[in-house]
């Protein structure tokens, strides 16, 4: 009797097939999760059942009847964006794809074939993740600083955001806000410079995009110009996020872009000029 009832007891144990995996993709691409039985053996006439998180319904099969397709009951989260593999089902294969992924779709997903003998389940991690890229603006300028703002919205899984000059250092920055809602953040994080320079705003997530970043150009004033170069303007900002922006407006990134350029040219000349006097008897 307890021989049986051990036997009775691994049998039990030896029925749910845990097969764990990871899908990972952006938001807004398609997603296959992947499902299929080791023996390969036809399922056209058999029953699986895919749901997230252990209650949402997201896909139901029996025998050719399917959500959208003589059974009713799905979530109303996946209405229209899931489908099977109809051709593999010979060959054992019961995966979906689950279209125009979002981040609320993000979960666990398990595929249950409760028939078999065995009865099998296989379970499924979807990671969909957003990596938006991030805007840089100045805030506020002096002739000796300029405080500039970085700011990501709807980034998943939240990433990790910093500021650095050209030379790629980081910077210290402070993180003015933070929210998420429903696994997506929002990012805002502040430095204040005080040398020009060009400044990176970096965005990094290993998982998704790895990195996207976006510059800002900074002119800081120098104290050793002179007094006449300070009526030029003593910040100037190039935002490179507009000037990416306005590729159909060539004569609008020119025109900055010679300001720019003149400005320093003309700083320069000031300088020089401000030394050689200062040599003169």
């Amino acid at each position: 009797m307890e021989c049986a009832l051990l036997f009775s007891l691994l049998w039990s144990v030896s029925t749910f097939d845990d097969v764990n995996g990871r899908v990972v993709v952006k938001e807004d691409s398609d997603a296959v999760l992947p499902c299929s039985l080791s023996t390969k053996e036809n399922i056209e006439t058999k029953i699986f059942d895919w749901k997230k998180d252990d209650h949402k319904e997201v896909f139901h099969y029996n025998g050719g009847d399917y959500y959208g397709h003589g059974i009713t009951g799905q979530d109303k989260q996946f209405e229209g964006r899931v489908s099977h593999f109809e051709y593999e089902l010979v060959n054992g294969n019961a995966s979906i794809k689950i279209t125009e992924t979002k981040v609320s779709d993000s979960g666990n997903y398990t595929c249950f074939f409760p028939r078999l003998q065995p009865p099998q389940t296989f379970l499924i991690e979807l990671l969909v993740g957003a990596c938006p890229e991030p805007s840089v603006t100045s805030l506020k300028s002096t002739k000796d600083w300029s405080l500039l703002q970085c700011e990501v919205y709807g980034a998943s899984p939240r990433p990790e955001v910093e500021w650095r000059n050209s030379s790629g250092n980081i910077l210290n920055a402070k993180e003015t806000q933070v929210t998420e809602r429903e696994g997506s953040y929002d990012i805002i994080l502040n430095t204040t410079v005080t040398k020009t320079d060009h400044y990176s705003c970096v965005v990094t997530q290993n998982e998704i995009c790895h990195q996207i970043s976006s510059k800002i150009f900074v002119y800081i004033h120098d104290p050793e110009e002179s007094t006449q170069g300070e009526n030029l303007p003593f910040c100037l900002n190039v935002n490179e996020n507009f000037l990416q922006n306005h590729d159909d407006s060539p004569d609008v990134s020119n025109i900055i872009h010679h300001c720019v350029n003149i400005c320093l040219i003309t700083l320069k000349g000031f300088k020089k000029d401000t030394k050689r006097t200062q040599r003169l008897p």
